[in-house]
């Protein structure tokens, strides 16, 4: 168990660095910016749908530059998704957009943008009306200061 820490440790320390070159730094397991309230506002907006699965990104920006992070969502047929995103304290410098194809596709067409929904917010809510897989952007803006903020997005289901 100690050797694997170490590893899971070394890895991390290793992933950090590499992001930090790129001037953000992404901690995939959360911290103390995604807290256990933030998480519980969010599983309230899930609700009645069921949990199905969360990513929790601490970010903290610390250049000038614009940075986009697409993440895959395998969705199954049969079955009615609902997306719930948390962006608390970064709000004003990010836009997550959703994609029925991967970057570089030539059909690629918008499905949501949280632009669209009301800029400001905190909490967003999405529906996809099909259940093929959906790629969701995050696309940070420049900004001159520093930032420190939290992402959710956690996806509940429920059956037709």
């Amino acid at each position: 168990v100690k050797k694997l820490l170490i590893m899971k440790r070394s890895q991390s320390f290793f992933n950090a660095g590499i992001l930090l070159f790129s001037g953000w730094l992404f901690l995939s397991a959360g911290g103390d910016m995604c807290n256990k309230n933030s998480r519980e506002l969010v599983k309230k907006e899930l609700k009645p749908y069921y949990y199905s699965s969360m990513k929790t990104m601490s970010v903290f920006t610390s250049d000038k530059k614009e940075y986009h992070h697409e993440v895959r969502v395998p969705l199954f047929s049969g079955e009615k998704y609902r997306f719930v995103f948390n962006i608390e304290g970064i709000n004003d410098h990010l836009n997550i957009n959703i994609y029925d194809k991967p970057k570089g596709e030539k059909r690629r067409r918008l499905v949501y943008s949280t632009e669209s929904a009301g800029k400001g917010q905190s909490i967003y809510v999405f529906q996809p009306k099909v259940s093929d897989p959906l790629y969701v952007d995050f696309h940070f803006e420049k900004t001159e200061q520093v930032q420190e903020g939290c992402i959710m997005m956690m996806l509940g289901y429920k059956f037709h």
